[in-house]
């Protein structure tokens, strides 16, 4: 296997990773803080807010603008 496939398999790997495997934690991240599941959801989002990341593509548009 050429090495850049493999860099890009991995590069995938990883961002999908941590992109979707916070939504499978929820149910658990409810239950350990003694939480409702909306609660739990909304407090990912509000964590993943506080990032900058919230939306699609916001790390490529503000470096699109920089001045």
């Amino acid at each position: 296997m050429p090495l850049a496939l493999l860099a890009l398999t991995i590069g995938a790997f990883a961002i999908g990773t941590t992109e979707f495997v916070i939504v499978g934690l929820v149910p658990t991240i409810a239950e350990q803080l003694a939480i409702s599941l909306p609660s739990a959801g909304l407090l990912v989002f509000y964590l993943r807010a506080r990032r900058g990341d919230w939306r699609p593509g916001a790390h490529r548009a503000d470096r699109a603008y920089a001045t």
